[in-house]
């Protein structure tokens, strides 16, 4: 490989990664042009970066913040800033997913109902109970454990969500899935270094820890497949979205519980 190669590898590289940061977050990343279908779709090999992104930030006003506050506060704040940062993001996907899928009796309701822009009682109460539950698990934790626990279960989920694009199809039925973009070829290679991406904070956790949280996280990641090649045939945004909504509090319980 020559200097030059080399150098345009860099280069491409760099551009997926702010593509990445642009598409996953609401960190002000300026393109010089809209990326193209091919270029999003091996950006998401980065998800995980952008979750360390997030977790850095949400762990900075955790720390700032609870010698004055106390934990609860403390966690509240941290987590209200990674739903900022992000744009809510996948929050919005776990809602959408969870009214498309209580509401919805067969696959053409269930997409229909996932299209709506409003937000019913089934999405707002798993949103509720999301956001109430990360607020406490993570007031549990203490030190340095709290910014172990945010990169770990940052980055790791965003990589197992990333894998069902992979494994999956994409499903749009007649249009009426959200007009938004979204990843719909994962290749082995941008497969296999977002989970090595999403897999590095643990190295940090003791071995419990890592085996718990492979764990939950693997059986979570099944069960979504299993699920939604079940009711759709194929995942959408607002799957992946809930899907990486699920791990993030499956790992968040398994830290906690045998930290």
């Amino acid at each position: 490989m020559t200097n030059q190669e080399f150098k345009h590898g860099l280069e491409n590289e760099w551009q997926k990664l702010l593509i990445a940061i642009q598409f996953y977050s609401r960190i002000p990343i300026r393109l010089n042009c809209a990326p193209e279908e091919k270029q999003l779709d091996s950006a998401s090999r980065y998800a995980p970066v952008v979750g360390a992104l997030v977790a850095g930030i949400s762990a900075a006003f955790y720390y700032l913040s609870e010698p004055y506050l106390g934990a609860t506060s403390a966690a509240i704040l941290a987590v209200g800033v990674g739903v900022l940062v992000t744009g809510a993001f996948h929050e919005d996907g776990l809602a959408d997913s969870a009214d498309g899928f209580g509401g919805g009796w067969d696959r053409s309701q269930v997409l229909d109902i996932m299209k709506d822009s409003r937000i019913g009682t089934y999405g707002s109460c798993a949103l509720t109970l999301s956001l109430l539950l990360k607020v406490g698990l993570l007031s549990a934790l203490s030190g340095a454990s709290v910014l172990i626990a945010l990169l770990s279960v940052h980055m790791l989920s965003r990589a197992i969500a990333v894998t069902l694009i992979y494994t999956m199809d994409y499903v749009q039925l007649d249009q009426k899935t959200k007009v938004k973009p979204v990843a719909k070829y994962l290749s082995s290679r941008d497969m296999r270094i977002a989970l090595a991406l999403g897999l590095m904070p643990l190295l940090l956790l003791p071995g419990a820890a890592v085996i718990a949280s492979l764990s939950v996280v693997i059986l979570v990641r099944q069960s979504c497949q299993y699920y939604f090649n079940k009711r759709l045939a194929g995942y959408t945004g607002d799957c992946l979205g809930a899907c990486q909504q699920c791990c993030e509090l499956a790992i968040l319980i398994a830290l906690v519980a045998s930290i």
